[in-house]
């Protein structure tokens, strides 16, 4: 967020749910607030005086300062009700602010997956962590028939354990789904699928992620060479769409739809780009 001097309230951001979020993660990081406001040059009392105040607001750049020394995207600190939420729940909502930033900026690059590999990452084998089999035939379809054919199989949420229908429904183009690498072990995929709504009579769109990561484990051979060999894939559901509120909702959608956003973009290589720049300059 590009901060212009303005205070949260001209942002369209409301005061209480920043207030509320603030004193939230200072109890939760056992942080008394005047040693708080002292440790971020705030004044003593700021905090609270700004709170009570109706005529004047924190501004952002204040605010900025307080989400930081929180540990806290200020999107999430200004936009989505902490209170309730535990730490891995908070530690993910700034994980997927920090994905949709970092795409926008191109340090980190998405790419479609091919539904192919969609079954290669969840060909049915039971995840420990799981406790669930991620990729089933539809309902009439061969027990037996293989799973080059995603279309065939139907994924199933950790979140709420109905099927969700990968790709499209009836004639609609099928969403892509999209993986990028957090580190050389670790990846993160970002699904979108659809679940039937017998209350509406239709099916409705959800987006989960859920990371891969192959562990390793270091070993010393009778020669004293060491070295490295997988021992496992760990599959981690983090976060559903559908399962997990409003504010969960709008953030994992707003990434999803910045994703798909940037990959209408052409991209050329750095070669070709000299290219084209000398041409241009005939």
């Amino acid at each position: 967020m590009l901060l212009t001097g303005g205070d949260i309230h001209q942002m369209g951001y409301d005061n209480m749910t920043v207030f509320r979020n603030i004193h939230y993660l200072l109890n939760k990081q056992g942080k008394n607030i005047g040693d708080f406001e002292a440790s971020v040059e705030l004044s003593k009392g700021y905090i609270s005086k700004m709170q009570k105040s109706k005529k004047s607001t924190m501004t952002l750049e204040k605010a900025k300062v307080i989400a930081d020394n929180l540990s806290i995207s200020l999107d999430i600190l200004t936009s989505i009700d902490l209170t309730g939420l535990g730490d891995d729940n908070i530690l993910v909502l700034n994980f997927l602010k920090s994905l949709e930033k970092e795409t926008i900026s191109k340090e980190i690059a998405w790419k479609k997956i091919e539904p192919y590999l969609i079954s290669k990452y969840l060909e049915g084998d039971k995840r420990p962590d799981l406790g669930l089999e991620m990729l089933v035939p539809k309902p009439g379809q061969n027990e037996d028939y293989n799973y080059s054919d995603p279309m065939k199989y139907v994924y199933k949420s950790q979140y709420f354990g109905d099927f969700l229908y990968q790709g499209g429904v009836g004639d609609a183009i099928p969403m892509p789904w999209f993986k990028a690498n957090l580190d050389d072990n670790t990846f993160v995929i970002m699904t979108y699928m659809y679940v039937e709504n017998y209350d509406i009579n239709d099916y409705v769109p959800v987006i989960e992620l859920f990371t891969y990561s192959e562990v390793y484990s270091e070993y010393t051979d009778e020669y004293g060479e060491t070295g490295k060999y997988k021992t496992a894939d760990e599959f981690t559901s983090l976060c559903s769409s559908m399962a997990m509120g409003d504010g969960f909702k709008e953030v994992i959608k707003s990434l999803y739809d910045t994703v798909h956003k940037l990959q209408n973009e052409i991209k050329i290589s750095d070669n070709l780009k000299n290219v084209l720049s000398k041409h241009i300059l005939k």
